[in-house]
């Protein structure tokens, strides 16, 4: 496997665009606010959040913010303007109450008008994986180019935790912070797309932020609404994937990781890397920290900030993302620096 992401794009509670979060996570600096919410015993909720947040369900927000994101990313790549473009994007997958497959219309809709004047044609596919949603991408865009079907790829999304439903759900699984309960994540939300192109198509304009030379993606049986023990299968099985596609012999020296301040994650985690890394990385980035937990594009946000990291020289390669949904799915993906010019 090679691609090369030319373009990325985010809009976090820490950053306008791609470089602003990517300086803002590299350097540590969070923006968590008190959302106003109060959980069941009265205590103020700590998220991070954009402007306009709301505590309902809005699928048109969420439409909208991934629409100027998708179109962000499609200008920092340079698209010509007759390029078609399949848009892989990133869903909620189960046990998640508002796991509803396919995007509602409002997406679509959403994604074209914001498009229209960028690409000549668009053609939309869902994966609803959660946070591992990046990894069947990367494997949906890699067919789709070697094919030949599109000009590039828009891998990524927006999601949401502060719909009040969703809290309520994370607190009968006890798996949201509280200032009562110091172990559990901290509700985000953000927009995240990255670009995907052929290494022909990319290296002959000199656009490239970065390779992507290995994805895998596999499934964890003891996930954390489950009833199996969490063995770390799943991630080993990924990793291992990855790695030997990527056919890069040096250990990852960065890793980037959905870590989000949940126990469970880090002993899961903890028990792949034991086995399949033989040497720890380096440097280890997990933006959940500086955003708090930003759903279903957790993975995407984890491959723009590794694009440009690497596209600036900064972050020690080969860089190993890796991020899983609420349920079974787990997706990792091995980066590279790009070859020749660089944008």
């Amino acid at each position: 496997m090679e691609l090369l992401i030319t373009g990325a794009d985010l809009y976090t509670p820490v950053g306008a665009d791609a470089f602003q979060s990517y300086v803002a996570v590299r350097s540590g600096l969070a923006r968590l606010v008190e959302s106003g919410a109060v959980d069941r015993r009265q205590e103020p909720r700590l998220v991070g959040c954009l402007p306009g947040h709301t505590h309902t369900r809005d699928p048109g927000r969420l439409a909208r913010l991934a629409a100027e994101s998708a179109a962000r990313a499609l200008e920092h790549a340079g698209l010509p303007r007759d390029a078609s473009v399949l848009i892989a994007l990133a869903r909620p997958g189960p046990p998640r109450p508002d796991a509803t497959g396919p995007p509602e219309p409002e997406w679509e809709a959403e994604l074209a008008r914001g498009l229209e004047s960028r690409v000549q044609g668009i053609r939309l596919v869902a994966c609803a994986e959660g946070g591992a949603s990046f990894a069947r991408s990367l494997q949906l865009g890699g067919d789709a180019l070697e094919s030949r079907r599109v000009h590039a790829v828009l891998v990524g999304g927006a999601d949401s935790w502060l719909w009040l439903r969703l809290l309520r759900w994370l607190e009968d699984w006890r798996r949201i912070k509280t200032p009562s309960s110091t172990e559990g994540l901290i509700a985000g939300e953000a927009a995240a797309f990255v670009v995907l192109e052929g290494p022909r198509t990319a290296r002959s304009s000199g656009r490239a932020l970065a390779r992507v030379v290995g994805a895998a993606h596999a499934e964890e049986v003891g996930h954390v609404t489950g009833d199996q023990p969490c063995l770390g299968a799943g991630y080993t099985e990924a990793v291992r994937q990855a790695l030997e596609m990527s056919r890069i012999e040096q250990s990852p020296r960065t890793l980037i990781s959905d870590l989000n301040g949940e126990a469970w994650r880090a002993r899961e985690w903890a028990l792949a890397e034991m086995r399949t890394l033989p040497r720890s990385p380096v440097l280890h980035l997990h933006a959940a920290d500086c955003t708090g937990d930003v759903g279903c594009v957790s993975g995407v946000f984890g491959l723009a900030l590794a694009a440009i990291g690497l596209s600036r020289g900064e972050l020690p390669d080969p860089v190993l993302v890796v991020a899983g949904g609420d349920g079974p799915p787990r997706g990792v993906a091995v980066l590279a620096p790009a070859r020749g010019p660089q944008a």
